[in-house]
C-alpha cells in the first residue's frame, strides 16, 4: 500500500522536477558552535538544486533568515515551461550572538554564518530574548 503511494506521488511530482523526498523535506539539522569565546559559527547544508550563489542570508535581532529561489526555463518544442524551486528557513540565535556584526562564508555545500558575541551583561541587568530595537 505504501509503496504504490510512494510510486504514485513520485509520478505526480515528476513533472513539477521535484522529488517526493523533496516534497516531505523540512528544514535542515544546523550544526551551531562556538570555536572559541567571541565566536558563534553556524553552518547550514546548501539544498539540492541550489548553489551558495542563490540563496540570501539575512540577521534581523534574534534569528538567521536563509532564503533560495530559482527559475527553471524548458523550452518544448513551440511552449516554454518554467519550474520555481523555493525555501525560507529561519533559525533562532543564541541570546549572546550580535546581529550586527556576522558574516557569511559560502562553500560548495555549506554555509557558515560567523557571529560575534556581544559583550557581557552588566550585572544589574536582566537577560532579554529579544533586545530593545
Amino acid at each position: 500500500m505504501w509503496g504504490e503511494l510512494w510510486t504514485e506521488l513520485q509520478r505526480l511530482l515528476s513533472g513539477l522536477r521535484l522529488s517526493a523526498a523533496d516534497f516531505f523535506r523540512g528544514a535542515p539539522a544546523v550544526r551551531m558552535y562556538a570555536p572559541d569565546a567571541r565566536t558563534v559559527v553556524v553552518e547550514v547544508p546548501v539544498p539540492e538544486g541550489f548553489s551558495s550563489d542563490e540563496v540570501d542570508i539575512t540577521v534581523d535581532r534574534r534569528f538567521l533568515h536563509i532564503r533560495g529561489r530559482v527559475v527553471y526555463r524548458y523550452v518544448e518544442e513551440e511552449d516554454v515551461r518554467e519550474t520555481h524551486r523555493a525555501f525560507a528557513w529561519s533559525f533562532p540565535l543564541p541570546e549572546e550572538a550580535d546581529p550586527d556584526r556576522f558574516r557569511v562564508e559560502r562553500g560548495p555545500r555549506v554555509l557558515r554564518v560567523f557571529l560575534l558575541r556581544r559583550p557581557s551583561l552588566t550585572s544589574g541587568e536582566p537577560p532579554s530574548a529579544f533586545p530593545p530595537p
